[in-house]
């Protein structure tokens, strides 16, 4: 029961300073790096198949009529902390359609700040956005319509220190967010577990548990708390797989210290107890 006590106890302090070390390597990496990211905030069709039944209904731009019309919304946001010159793009920003897709018409939805130029054209297969000078947390929003097959769009990028440019094609949902918030908790509490059920631990500890079932139960707790965090990185747009591994890899270590601090102050009390005696 003491022991189930202290487990519980390493847990929750286990969790929280698990918890800071992922914001804080997270908030380190964006502090010190150009960063260029894309994302569909939104994408509908203006001619649902349940209405082509109806005769006559049309959709049509400057009095062409579109076949299967799409209206797709994406932000493109600067989100390191260090400003793009207009300079260090080597070609325009691209966001490629697929075959079956072609883009009738592109414009700015939205910038920020006000007074942000973006001139975006298309050739019908490519949307571009000319070089421009993008700051920290600027963003803009282009307004892409297209017909065909329902657009995907593949972003392209030559910018001096950014390595390329990331695109969630999939509009992000609340859900993935709750989900990912639910998981950090559940990985947090595996991580611990795993760090207790070592079997050099238990065996200190007094508990009754063969090492090979202490061995796989830590290993498997583990590896699932990595997969779970590693999904709660990704909710929170940490998309770079070495960002991802690397805070992952700092929550373990973080993890270990506290592992190893707690040890320390076990085995001071039994000194103490000794000597008192």
């Amino acid at each position: 029961m003491n022991f189930v006590k202290k487990m519980l106890h390493h847990t929750l302090v286990g969790g929280v300073i698990a918890g800071l070390v992922v914001l804080l390597f997270q908030s380190y990496f964006e502090r010190t790096s150009k960063s260029l990211t894309g994302r569909v905030v939104s994408q509908v069709s203006l001619q649902p198949e349940s209405t082509s039944a109806l005769k006559g209904l049309q959709v049509s731009v400057d009095g062409v009529v579109l076949e299967r019309p799409y209206l797709t919304t994406i932000e493109i946001k600067s989100d390191g902390s260090r400003p793009i010159p207009a300079s260090d793009f080597e070609s325009p920003i691209e966001l490629r359609s697929q075959p079956g897709t072609n883009v009738v018409r592109v414009q700015v939805a939205s910038v920020s700040p006000q007074d942000l130029e973006v001139k975006p054209t298309s050739d019908g297969q490519v949307v571009q956005v000319p070089p421009l000078l993008l700051n920290a947390g600027e963003t803009f929003s282009l307004l892409i319509l297209s017909t065909g097959d329902k657009p995907t769009f593949t972003p392209r990028v030559r910018i001096a220190g950014v390595q390329k440019m990331e695109l969630e094609n999939t509009p992000k949902s609340e859900t993935k967010r709750v989900l990912g918030g639910v998981l950090l908790f559940i990985g947090l509490i595996l991580l611990c577990i795993a760090d207790l059920t070592m079997p050099s631990l238990l065996a200190r500890e007094g508990v009754n548990m063969s090492v090979p079932i202490a061995a796989i139960t830590s290993l498997t707790t583990g590896f699932v708390a990595v997969i779970f965090l590693a999904y709660f990185l990704e909710s929170i747009g940490m998309t770079s797989q070495w960002k991802i591994y690397g805070t992952l890899l700092a929550t373990w270590l973080a993890m270990g210290v506290l592992n190893a601090t707690w040890k320390r102050a076990r085995g001071t009390d039994v000194v103490i107890r000794l000597e008192s005696r």
